[in-house]
């Protein structure tokens, strides 16, 4: 397990990063034009008779699970997850140790939010909770693979 394995780890690593950037720029941008497609969608429906009408009105959801709010929820928790993950990589070269720093930073700051909300400082949102533990996962992903991109021999065996 000599530069063989640095070799074909950093290659995967590289690999992983060129895919993590876009799939993130591809769920940001369909969380935040979710919401105009499905009003353009709604829109290019035909018009129904007056005299046909629906056994029960649809009653459209009060928190979607797609839209500008949950695309802030995830950006945050990222950007806060990879934040926690460097200042974590100033103190310790432990890396579960910091993965433990950004997820309890950003995990703790999303459930602080919904605490704020359910407080009476806004509408508590289980979904929002939930992009918020996406957005940390990706964060972490993300930091991770920059660090070991950046410092490979840190993540050989034996180290």
């Amino acid at each position: 397990m000599g530069a063989g394995f640095l070799l074909s780890g950093r290659c995967t690593m590289r690999l992983m990063f060129r895919l993590l950037v876009p799939v993130a720029a591809l769920v940001a941008s369909a969380l935040v034009l979710a919401p105009n497609l499905a009003s353009a969608q709604e829109s290019a429906l035909p018009r129904r008779s007056p005299l046909v009408r629906p056994a029960a009105p649809a009653l459209a959801p009060r928190d979607p699970w797609v839209g500008h709010d949950k695309a802030l929820h995830f950006t945050a928790s990222a950007a806060i997850a990879g934040g926690g993950y460097a200042l974590g990589a100033l103190g310790t070269r432990d890396v579960p140790g910091r993965l433990a720093v950004g997820a309890i930073l950003a995990l703790s700051a999303g459930a602080t939010k919904e605490v704020l909300d359910a407080a009476g400082f806004g509408q508590p949102s289980l979904r929002d909770l939930a992009w918020d533990v996406v957005g940390t996962v990706f964060g972490l992903l993300f930091a991770a693979s920059v660090d070991y991109a950046a410092r490979p021999a840190w993540f050989a065996p034996g180290r």
